[in-house]
């Protein structure tokens, strides 16, 4: 008998879901016609990607000039801080639905200020 990824002995016998699952199996013909769909749609999504990303590949802003290079050398590489930002406010907002904008503004900033003193003071004691 074979177990699922929980290590559960499967019995199709017993397990209605099991069994619809297993039942619902797609005959030669759908096969072919799924298979016909999915390689228009991932054709149409790679048509889209390829048309949008052009200049990013090989047009113009593929050659970035140097000093537009050196100004960003400094932007990170994620969106941890929005995503941060973002979250904090969420979450101040949810546990207090009658809070204010400008409350929410002012705890966000405090605790990203307090988290980047931190980070500060733990760079300055590495070097």
């Amino acid at each position: 008998m074979k177990n699922d990824v929980f290590g559960i002995p499967l019995d199709e016998d017993s397990d209605e879901v099991l069994h619809s699952l297993r039942s619902a199996a797609l005959s030669v013909s759908e096969k072919e016609c799924l298979a016909e769909i999915l390689l228009r749609l991932i054709t149409g999504v790679v048509n889209v990607i390829e048309h949008q990303m052009k200049e990013y590949i090989e047009g113009s802003l593929a050659n970035i000039p140097p000093a537009i290079a050196a100004q960003t050398l400094s932007a990170p590489a994620h969106n941890m801080f929005a995503e941060q930002t973002l979250g904090l406010a969420d979450h101040l907002m949810r546990k207090a639905p009658n809070i204010t904008i400008g409350f929410v503004d002012g705890k966000v900033k405090t605790k990203l200020l307090i988290g980047f003193q931190t980070k500060l003071k733990m760079s300055k004691a590495i070097l």
